[in-house]
């Protein structure tokens, strides 16, 4: 190959890819593709809304709710599931007190003690399975 054809053939290989990046920013700014609507039990529905299913599931010898599933914030902490249990439970939130009946165990995928400052969202994009966040509580320490 001699030098003038393989300067001709960088030259066409660079304005191939000056081409090839055009196309890309040509394709990058054309609007999206509609989106198509999402059924009523998709994630995309509890996404859009910014709810979470929460589902509650006792363990051990914890009262069970007579309604264990509920809607919560995305952005609502752990800690306010944790509050929100414990109204509903009629518990002390007097840490003081000894009273085991104070005492509340919450566990994500039946191990993982999240921190109070977890974000719902956050647990549910990580841990949620069928479109909830299932949430085992219990009033005695049940795993790990």
């Amino acid at each position: 190959m001699t030098t003038e054809e393989t300067s001709s053939s960088t030259a066409t290989s660079q304005q191939q890819a000056a081409v090839d990046i055009q196309q890309q920013r040509q394709n990058d700014a054309a609007p999206a593709a509609p989106i198509k609507p999402a059924t009523p039990s998709s994630p995309a529905v509890i996404k859009n809304n910014q709810k979470i299913k929460v589902h509650l599931v006792a363990v051990g010898s914890a009262p069970i709710l007579k309604k264990n599933k509920f809607l919560m914030n995305r952005t609502d902490n752990f800690g306010v599931a944790i509050s929100f249990l414990r109204k509903r439970l009629k518990l002390n939130n007097n840490n003081t007190s000894t009273s085991s009946s104070s005492s509340l165990f919450l566990y994500v995928n039946s191990a993982f003690v999240p921190c109070p400052t977890e974000q719902i969202g956050d647990l549910y994009d990580c841990f949620g399975m069928r479109e909830e966040l299932v949430i085992h509580y219990s009033l005695q320490e049940a795993w790990g």
